[in-house]
């Protein structure tokens, strides 16, 4: 399961490339700070890697913009799903796809 730290608008993954959270071994997790308002945006692989009508897949970078340019995780996560229902349009998907969206408050 791919993480990346959203802080302001910044966006960091935190497994090194290619690693997965639940992969056998060691996924190389990196020691971050989790601060007021930074968000955590945790996917399956099923998101990124089921196709869209003409085969493309919703790229990293095009999630990165549709986070970017929201704020609160309940717009984020509704941007998402209408980001992935167009690419999806008229697919089935051959994967799961789970993601959430976690937001630190101030206590």
């Amino acid at each position: 399961m791919p993480v990346l730290l959203i802080h302001g608008n910044e966006i960091h993954p935190l497994l090194a490339p290619g690693s997965h959270l639940a992969s056998l071994g060691e996924p190389g997790l990196q020691r971050f700070s989790f601060g007021v308002n930074d968000t955590l945006f945790l996917f399956t692989d099923g998101l990124t890697e089921n196709c869209q009508k003409f085969g493309k897949r919703l790229s990293m970078s095009g999630m990165k913009k549709t986070i970017r340019s929201r704020s609160g995780c309940q717009n984020i996560k509704d941007a998402m799903i209408r980001l992935y229902d167009l690419k999806m349009a008229e697919e089935d998907g051959s994967d799961d796809v789970t993601f959430l969206v976690v937001r630190r408050k101030q206590a």
